[in-house]
């Protein structure tokens, strides 16, 4: 329960995760009020703003039956009915604190959201949730105007077509030839404003199939700025597509349940690897969940607006 005084506002204790993260200040910084019971919709909007991280998640006693919590999730200016990293940082904070029902190594969690319920997995460290299968949303037709974008020429990327895919939020999917290429990539907002920004899917994913650990599938760099990021640091909406889209191609031979990893926000400072479970039917998708690790990097206490 929220601690309060008389004649004080009630305050609200959080906590803030690193999701995606393999030690502490990786990943994509999240809070999780673990319980915010008392809190209207007016109320954690404010709160979410005033935190200012890309994502807060409000957990609630469930309403359905096998779930243990629900979990509104808050960017700083909207809610929104589903996402897998707050999802993720929610059912880790709970865990830290003893909040969940488990019993085994390897268990599954349900929780209550807008759109229904979810379910997590975990495997030692790493915990997963089941992503909606990305569909395919356009093909943009401009590749060197793609490449623009980014600050590199037409020779820089793939042969390849450049297709759109959306789990939920739409991404154009860039395929680069290698790490150094994508490392040097630099956006250039004009000339995207022009073009993409236009498209059905203006939020662009590059990928290399060089990453910098042997182990992991790709490396990739995100850049959302029609949401008012430049350039994410984690972005586990995307890379159900990026994966959809090298079976797609055939840029990748995966058993027919596969776990890989793809890195993310080295050039931020931020390096997170987003693990993609994936099953598919030589090559169509039929499930896939996204996951990774978390990290405890600190906790507070705010007062009710």
């Amino acid at each position: 329960m929220p601690t309060s005084e008389p004649g004080l506002r009630p305050r609200y204790r959080y906590r803030l995760v690193n999701v995606f993260a393999e030690r502490p200040f990786a990943g994509k910084p999240t809070a999780v009020i673990t319980d915010a019971r008392g809190l209207d919709s007016t109320s954690m909007q404010l709160i979410a703003r005033e935190l200012n991280v890309p994502q807060t998640a409000f957990v609630f006693p469930a309403e359905i039956p096998d779930a243990q919590a629900r979990v509104r999730i808050f960017t700083p200016t909207a809610e929104l009915p589903r996402a897998e990293q707050p999802t993720i940082a929610a059912i880790f904070a709970l865990d830290q604190e003893e909040k969940l029902e488990r019993a085994h190594s390897q268990r599954r969690v349900v929780v209550q959201q807008a759109d229904g319920p979810v379910s997590a997995s975990y495997f030692a460290r790493v915990m997963t949730v089941k992503q909606r299968l990305p569909e395919f949303v356009g093909t943009y037709p401009e590749p060197d105007a793609v490449a623009a974008i980014l600050g590199l020429t037409r020779d820089d990327l793939l042969p390849l077509p450049l297709e759109a895919f959306s789990a939920g939020v739409p991404f154009l999917i860039v395929p680069v030839r290698d790490a150094a290429r994508l490392r040097g990539a630099h956006f250039r907002d004009s000339i995207w404003e022009r073009t993409v920004r236009h498209f059905e899917a203006p939020h662009i994913l590059a990928f290399c199939l060089s990453p910098e650990r042997p182990s992991s599938l790709a490396r990739a760099r995100v850049f959302t700025p029609a949401l008012g990021i430049r350039e994410d640091p984690a972005t586990e909406s995307a890379h159900g597509a990026l994966v959809v889209y090298a079976l797609r191609h055939g840029l990748v031979d995966l058993p027919a349940t596969a776990a890989v990893t793809i890195e993310q926000g080295a050039e931020l400072g931020r390096p997170s690897f987003i693990q993609v479970v994936v099953v598919h039917d030589n090559g169509t998708v039929r499930e896939i969940r996204i996951g990774g690790q978390c990290q405890s990097v600190g906790e507070g206490t705010i007062v009710a607006p």
